[in-house]
């Protein structure tokens, strides 16, 4: 079961609902898929402490390599005090035609 927050103030709530999809942002992050995670934490490393680096290189890794089809994933709506829920369908897509603040 994976939990993912939906940006700030869980805010895109319902447009991830609305087109059946997760993500994450991380703008400065090209397509992490084809990164070590070397290569992940220096485009993360910029202004970063240690821990903070360490989180998300660990939050995108397991985001892009370890969610897999058929697993359960929550989504915390805080505004309406509900979670959804729901199932993987598909494997990472990385979108590069999207802005790179639009969680690609």
């Amino acid at each position: 079961m994976w939990v993912i927050r939906a940006g700030e103030q869980n805010r895109l709530v319902d447009r991830f609902v609305d087109q059946g999809i997760i993500g994450v942002e991380f703008p400065e992050v090209p397509d992490a898929e084809i990164l070590t995670r070397s290569e992940i934490r220096r485009s993360l490393a910029e202004g970063q402490t240690t821990t903070a680096l360490d989180a998300q290189e660990a939050a995108l890794s397991a985001f892009v390599r370890e969610i897999q089809v058929g697993d359960s994933v929550l989504a915390p709506d805080t505004g309406r005090g509900e979670v959804v829920v729901g199932t993987v369908t598909g494997r990472y897509e990385f979108d590069g035609g999207r802005a790179a603040d639009d969680f690609r």
